[in-house]
C-alpha cells in the first residue's frame, strides 16, 4: 500500500499597504524582512476549486471527535471490567 503524504497548508502571497510582503493563511501570517521579487509563478489547477477553511474542517471532523471519545470510553470500561472480572475468576476458582 502506498502512503499518502500530508497536505501542505494553503498560502497566499499578499502585499501590505506598507509595502511589506507576507504569506497569508487563514489566520497565520509571515513577514519578509526584505522585498521579494516573484520571477515565475505556476498556478496549480487545484487552486480554482473551492477551498475548505480551517473552521469548515473543524465542523466536518466534529463527528470524528465524538467517535474517538466513544472509543476511549469503551476502552476504559473494558480495562476496568478486565481488572475486576479476571481477579474475581482467579479468586473464586481457587
Amino acid at each position: 500500500m502506498g502512503t499518502i503524504p500530508p497536505e501542505e497548508p494553503i498560502w497566499c502571497l499578499e502585499r501590505r499597504p506598507s509595502g511589506h510582503l507576507c504569506w497569508r493563511r487563514e489566520s497565520s501570517k509571515v513577514k519578509f524582512r526584505f522585498d521579494v521579487e516573484v520571477l515565475e509563478f505556476t498556478k496549480d489547477p487545484c487552486e480554482d476549486q473551492l477551498l475548505i477553511t480551517d473552521s469548515e474542517l473543524k465542523d466536518k471532523t466534529g463527528h470524528h471527535q465524538l467517535a474517538n471519545m466513544f472509543v476511549v470510553c469503551a476502552t476504559c470500561v473494558a480495562a476496568i471490567a478486565v481488572t475486576v472480572i479476571v481477579p474475581w475468576f482467579v479468586l473464586t476458582s481457587a
